[in-house]
């Protein structure tokens, strides 16, 4: 089998046009022509794939999970749920922990009964937690524009910054680029990869980073919890 070819580039994560902070988000039940369009003036799609991130900083369960983000801005926003299930499966599999960072697609600012804002997350299949912190988040976002991309035919070796055009591949994510065994067993155990790697080996964060941001066929979703 042919080795998949390296991206020339990867989604930047603190993108604003592709995952904005809460403030930016449209309003549930409002057309935002940033985010909708149209070809017959009556129905509105996306424009454009949206994943709202948020680092989590406070849970509660009574009678449905309640998870309490931050998000770039700093800006404290609850995520409630109302999914049939009232987020138990999250619980269940040990994805809410503070510290965490929750994505959410196609968020939308929600206005609650008693005049809070929020997020008011109907659907599993469009949030998911990933066990990394906003920080550690964006690092590795910057690591994957620096080390999993191609640039003029060539690749940069995590480990020594070396740069070629016949470095590679960790066997494991399939990303990252090492002139050979010893510069990637360096950058495994000093370097951050270990932790990188377990991650980017996850299918919906790797969905993330594959998806066409700016060119909308249809919804996308993580995987079904079970």
């Amino acid at each position: 089998m042919d080795t998949p070819q390296m991206p020339t580039e990867m989604p930047k994560l603190d993108d604003p046009r592709f995952f904005p902070v809460f403030e930016a988000l449209p309003i549930k039940y409002k057309v935002n022509l940033a985010y909708h369009g149209t070809n017959d003036g009556r129905v509105y799609r996306p424009r454009a794939h949206w994943c709202f991130l948020g680092e989590i900083v406070q849970h509660s369960f009574f009678l449905r999970l309640s998870i309490l983000v931050r998000d770039g801005n700093g800006k404290s926003i609850p995520i409630t749920f109302y999914t049939s299930e009232h987020g138990s499966s999250l619980v269940r599999n040990g994805e809410v922990k503070i510290g965490y960072t929750a994505a959410v697609l196609y968020a939308e600012q929600h206005g609650f009964v008693d005049s809070t804002v929020g997020i008011c997350q109907q659907a599993l299949q469009t949030i998911k937690v990933f066990p990394v912190s906003m920080d550690g988040l964006m690092q590795l976002s910057d690591r994957l524009q620096k080390y999993a991309t191609v640039d003029k035919d060539e690749t940069t070796c995590h480990n020594c910054q070396r740069k070629a055009a016949s470095l590679l591949r960790c066997a494991k994510c399939n990303l990252f680029s090492y002139c050979n065994k010893d510069c990637q067993v360096e950058a495994w155990h000093h370097k951050g990869h270990k932790a990188d790697c377990k991650l980017l080996k996850d299918a919906d964060f790797r969905s993330l980073l594959l998806l066409q941001w700016d060119c909308f066929q249809d919804f996308h979703q993580f995987s079904p919890r079970t």
